[in-house]
């Protein structure tokens, strides 16, 4: 997805079964002639690549399983992904909060809610971030407000003494995204 806001930047969602599907995917593309071959070539195109997170969606708000070729207009959606950065893992009053609060955001949708997965990272050619509680939302919409927008923060409740940060980042999918 491109971030309308740091056009140097990048992310990248993927999704996996289960990590034992997350292991054979890593190891199938990286240890692949593929990634051999254009290695060098694409590692010189990044600037940073260790912003990485394990994320466990919750099964209510999974990701999308629309294809790319699935789009309802010729202008594609555009995404706000939220990072609650927490204090402590997430409780489940608290994703609850979280999720109530952006489910009543006007003219957007929740496309996916997931946490922190808390399983050692079983693939260490690719580094994750550890030791970090975070609870990341997808929304879509069909705006894209503009500047900074206190909308994604819950007003009151749990988040109040649990959310430490909450970055917003404005993305809009590529032509092969699965999201649109």
């Amino acid at each position: 997805m491109i971030d309308l806001d740091h056009p140097d930047t990048f992310t990248w969602l993927r999704g996996f079964v289960d990590m034992r599907s997350r292991l054979d995917g890593l190891e199938a593309f990286y240890c692949g002639d593929i990634w051999a071959q254009h290695r060098d070539a694409a590692n010189a195109t990044m600037i940073d690549s260790d912003d990485v997170r394990l994320l466990d969606p919750l099964p209510s708000y999974a990701p999308p399983a629309r294809g790319i070729n699935d789009r309802r207009s010729n202008r594609p959606r555009q995404h706000r992904v939220i990072t609650y950065q927490l204090i402590e893992p997430a409780s489940s009053e608290l994703v609850e909060s979280i999720r109530h609060h952006l489910e009543r955001v006007d003219g957007w949708t929740l496309e996916l809610l997931a946490v922190t997965l808390d399983q050692p990272n079983d693939f260490p050619a690719l580094p994750v971030r550890e030791g970090e509680s975070v609870v990341v939302a997808v929304m879509s919409g069909d705006h894209l407000p503009t500047g900074p927008d206190p909308l994604w923060r819950p007003p009151d409740g749990p988040a109040d003494f649990a959310i430490v940060d909450c970055d917003t980042f404005r993305l809009v999918p590529t032509t092969r995204s699965r999201l649109e």
